[in-house]
């Protein structure tokens, strides 16, 4: 029995790191209760203090003497300083220092660290969950790595994440044969915001005059749009308001628990993600796993994870403004929704090319025996 160390219990690590497939062979056990090392905390409170970006800074260290006893350490977007064999797994780039030139260089001097124990032979894999990231990271390290580029990207390998199927094509066939009375969307995640909720909401409002639809929104609406300070406090009221006048065909939930979640999902026909900032995008593979063509715009890992032949997708410019982000999404949308609403059996042709697409590039097992041999020759 393999015993694996990892630091967060959060979503993206119970996704990534601990696998039911692996229960009769791998045992995995948390290294820390907080959200972060403790020790690290003490140690980093007066820096960070003084170099507000340091806490952006995603390091673990592993005391022997204070945590529990592991044969290795997988990390979630971290760098690991410890005697024992560690990977790490990551959305975007490794090791996370921002504004990297700033304060006299401490920014570089910190890159440098943490490259070389990135490239040390304790580090033994190192994980990007989309090609997306892998660019990222290529680019990132060769303008900031220096000597230890070469070593760390021989141990570099794009894994993307696992996903179980949560419905049959039967279920698909059996849900899709009520569509011609009323097409459900489905739209989930924190970030209503920048997840292009508002955008969303507009669009269907339209054409709800015309079609009968039925929108599910699961999300806190913060009040000030963090990701995307375009939005003011007027453009929060409006929604709302929007939303509030539309309590006829539209459901939210503020927060629910994930198998309410997917128990919602399995029960919709298509899921919303017209996003113009995610790293990844698990939501949409929790769509495709219950058998729906998903929404998506074409930023970071989308286009490795949604296609024309299982969902819908729609060109962001880089080089727009925000105000411009906006107005494009409620043009694309307008044209996919009207598309979707027009042609409502393809929703069950690409349903079904979902759930194949989960089954053939998200296997749990799959992903798990690539994770245990990885462990096994990291163990010797």
């Amino acid at each position: 029995m393999i015993t694996t160390g990892y630091w967060k219990q959060t979503y993206a690590e119970k996704r990534l790191i601990v696998n039911d497939e692996l229960r009769n062979r791998v045992s995995y056990v948390p290294l820390s209760r907080d959200q972060d090392d403790i020790i690290l905390k003490l140690t980093a409170h007066q820096i960070q203090n003084k170099w507000k970006w340091l806490s952006y800074r995603k390091d673990f260290f592993y005391h022997p003497l204070t945590m529990p006893k592991c044969d290795l350490i997988h990390c979630f977007n971290g760098v690991c300083q410890t005697k024992l064999p560690w990977f790490s797994s990551y959305e975007t780039m490794l090791p996370r220092i921002l504004n990297i030139d700033s304060d006299r260089g401490l920014g570089k001097w910190l890159m440098k660290q943490n490259a070389s124990l990135m490239a040390h032979e304790n580090c033994k894999g190192l994980f990007p969950i989309s090609r997306s990231a892998y660019e990222i990271e290529k680019r990132y390290l060769q303008n900031n790595a220096g000597e230890y580029y070469e070593e760390i990207m021989k141990k570099t390998q794009v894994i993307h994440p696992p996903q179980k199927e949560l419905v049959s094509k039967e279920d698909i066939i059996a849900k899709n044969q009520v569509i011609q009375d009323r097409i459900d969307f489905v739209l989930v995640g924190s970030g209503f915001w920048y997840k292009g909720g508002k955008e969303a909401v507009e669009v269907l409002s339209k054409l709800r005059k015309e079609y009968a639809i039925h929108l599910t929104i699961i999300s806190d609406f913060y009040e000030v749009p963090q990701q995307e300070p375009q939005y003011t406090k007027e453009d929060y009221r409006q929604c709302r308001r929007l939303i509030a006048e539309n309590r006829d065909w539209i459901t939210v939930y503020n927060k629910l628990a994930n198998r309410q979640v997917l128990r919602i999902c399995r029960q919709s026909h298509v899921g919303l993600l017209p996003s113009y900032g995610d790293t990844y995008g698990y939501a949409c593979l929790e769509f495709q796993a219950c058998g729906m063509p998903v929404v998506t715009s074409d930023i970071r890992a989308f286009p490795e994870i949604n296609n024309d032949a299982c969902g819908y997708m729609f060109h962001i410019d880089g080089h727009m403004t925000g105000k411009e982000k906006q107005e494009n999404n409620r043009i694309e949308l307008m044209k996919i929704f009207e598309e979707i609403l027009e042609q409502p059996d393809e929703i069950e042709r690409k349903g079904i090319n979902s759930l194949k697409r989960i089954r053939r590039e998200h296997s749990p097992k799959e992903y798990g025996q690539f994770m245990y041999r990885q462990y096994e020759k990291a163990l010797g």
